[in-house]
């Protein structure tokens, strides 16, 4: 599954060093989103899922994230 993620990472064009972003609540596909982003060799964000839109907005923006990955939940 971390392969599968680091490889879609790579083909989405998402240069090394980028940030990648995590929306979601504390599950196994947070575990899997830190290790296949560290695998396409990026950073992984994560976004409290109890943010307001205002506050996810100025953090997203504030780090330049060129994915977001998002939990099925939301």
């Amino acid at each position: 599954t971390t392969s599968r993620l680091a490889n879609v990472i790579v083909k989405a064009g998402i240069p090394p060093r980028s940030h990648v972003s995590f929306f979601g609540k504390n599950a196994i596909e947070y575990i899997e989103a830190m290790f296949g982003t560290h695998k396409a060799g990026c950073a992984l964000l994560p976004l409290n899922w109890r943010a307001s839109a205002v506050e996810l907005a100025a953090v997203i923006d504030d780090a330049q994230t060129q994915l977001i990955l998002v939990d099925t939940e939301y």
